[in-house]
């Protein structure tokens, strides 16, 4: 059960101040909205407008693996919704399932009466074409639908609303079947001879999907992916009620005053992470509303166990010892968060409090550093992507614990995808030493976190600490085959799994984050769900 190669994940979430007439003036310029400023005022009041940190990447439902979450979710849907506060998934495009007591055989009933963008009607067909691109493709998270190793063969259409699914190892494809990636249901008559045709065509901006909200391809900003407008889909299944929005907008406002500025000033209905230090005096404007919520967002910081004095694990340990946790979980994220525990967010299924964890601890880790051989002084590259406030601090704190140890720390700020990319050669002369981005779910299971992150398959591209482990990826892939038929026991393989890594430390989980989102005061209905991160659901909002 290998994972495919994969484009980069999620970029961290950025979080200064100047004039609000300047700020406005170049946030326009900065994400060409002129389609916002010339929008009908007729339907401005039924317009809603989130502003987000991260352009988005790609539109094709397939292989979208990044930011484009934000949009996909509105405009398509999946078989299955994971339910956060039950911890299950629940019926959307399908009613029903059952699955043998194995685990290897899964039937879906499907919901009647979908109707997708393009008039198609929606059946079993329509999941077997979707699922079926997507393995094809092998992009993304397709990896996701692994238990199945032939979709021609495995997928069965019994008739036009009940599938089934024959797999070659027990999954829980019901959770699979909720993913934020790689398990969108879309039209088997998307315009394209062959699927290249399809992505390009996904690329300028049309969909074919069952949601809600359709994308507007004329006013989708193809170049630069940082706006996006979303219209109301009148035949959606689910039917309209009053007050809901005709129009959604997203864009991009990379600075995190900018959109305080935004949402304060009434340009922007909601956005994520604006600067800590304001929350007070945001609190108390009547014309705003703050949301916090759980997580399954998390800090990591990877250290380069293929090169330079981080390949030693003794060295990486005295440098995990070395990370002032408590600090940042005061100091930077405002109490917003607790230091990481695990690889597996708190309060996502699979987090175990009881793993050994780092903690701040440097006469530990100058015994370590002593007995690690390694010389000092020293210069280690940390790098962080720019404009994310959290890293950057993080990146200042460590500095000032490391230099007492004689270790000096050039934390290095750059675009996502330059960070990225560097990251790709993890032997090559000036890569980094400490690299930190985020983690969320692709969907709810401890496998995505720790196959993604720490699994061979995935070194180089998501596995920045370039672990190594066989005896690891065997564990997890075990792990996972359990979790249809023994969850309890996959819980405890998966234990295991996360002290092997506490014990080779190719990476830290420094901090698990909460939701922060400020939204005008009359906006109505807003329901985190921290399985499909920072996403607004707009069909769920009124003023």
């Amino acid at each position: 059960m290998e994972a495919a190669a994969a484009p980069p994940p999620p970029a961290p979430k950025r979080r200064s101040r100047a004039l609000l007439a300047i700020i406005v003036a170049v946030i326009l310029i900065l994400v060409g909205v002129s389609a916002y400023v010339f929008w009908p005022r007729a339907a401005a009041e039924r317009t809603i407008v989130y502003a987000t940190s991260s352009e988005m990447v790609t539109l094709d439902p397939s292989t979208e693996f990044s930011n484009s979450i934000l949009i996909l979710p509105n405009v398509y849907e999946t078989l299955t919704l994971w339910d956060p506060a039950a911890g299950v998934a629940k019926p959307l495009l399908a009613t029903g399932w059952v699955h043998s007591a194995d685990g290897l055989n899964w039937t879906f009933t499907l919901r009647q009466g979908v109707t997708f963008h393009d008039g198609t009607h929606f059946n079993s067909a329509a999941v077997k074409y979707s699922i079926g691109r997507t393995m094809n493709l092998s992009a993304g998270a397709a990896y996701i639908w692994a238990p199945i190793s032939n979709p021609d063969t495995d997928i069965q259409v019994l008739d036009e609303y009940t599938i089934r699914f024959t797999l070659s190892y027990p999954a829980a494809l019901d959770g699979i079947a909720s993913s934020g990636y790689a398990a969108y249901i879309f039209s088997p008559n998307t315009p394209g001879a062959n699927y290249t045709e399809q992505a390009r065509w996904f690329e300028q901006g049309h969909d074919s999907g069952s949601g809600p909200y359709t994308i507007n391809a004329a006013l989708y900003d193809a170049t630069k992916k940082s706006y996006a407008v979303l219209d109301r889909f009148p035949g959606y299944w689910g039917g309209w009620r009053a007050g809901q929005f005709d129009h959604a907008i997203i864009k991009t406002i990379q600075d995190p005053a900018q959109r305080e500025a935004a949402v304060l000033s009434g340009d922007v209905d909601v956005t994520i992470d604006v600067p800590l230090q304001d929350l007070p005096a945001i609190q108390s404007n009547p014309r705003v509303s703050v949301f916090t919520g759980p997580s399954y967002r998390a800090m990591y910081a990877f250290f380069n166990s293929a090169r330079g004095p981080t390949s030693n694990l003794t060295f990486r340990q005295a440098l995990a010892f070395a990370i002032p946790y408590d600090d940042i979980v005061n100091s930077v994220v405002k109490g917003l968060g607790q230091q990481s525990v695990g690889v597996i967010p708190t309060g996502m299924w699979g987090h175990d409090g009881t793993l050994p964890s780092y903690s701040f601890n440097l006469t530990r880790a100058w015994d370590l550093l002593n007995q690690s051989g390694v010389a000092t002084p020293l210069t280690l590259k940390f790098t962080y992507t720019q404009s994310d406030l959290f890293e950057q601090q993080f990146g200042t704190l460590y500095k000032e614990k490391l230099a007492v140890m004689g270790i000096t720390l050039n934390v290095e700020g750059m675009p996502w995808e330059q960070q990225w990319a560097l990251a790709q050669t993890p032997l090559a002369a000036g890569s980094q030493d400490v690299f930190v981005m985020y983690w969320w779910p692709t969907y709810v299971t401890p496998y995505d976190f720790l196959t993604n992150m720490f699994g061979a398959a995935s070194y180089a591209y998501f596995n920045l600490g370039y672990y190594n482990n066989t005896a690891f990826d065997s564990t997890i892939d075990a792990a996972v085959e359990l979790e249809a038929t023994n969850p309890s026991q996959a819980l405890s393989e998966y234990r295991r799994a996360q002290t092997m890594l506490f014990n080779d430390c190719p990476a830290v989980g420094v901090v698990d984050l909460k939701n922060l989102y400020v939204m005008k005061a009359d906006l109505k209905g807003l329901k985190d769900n921290p399985a499909y991160p920072l996403v607004v659901f707009f069909y769920q909002l009124s003023r």
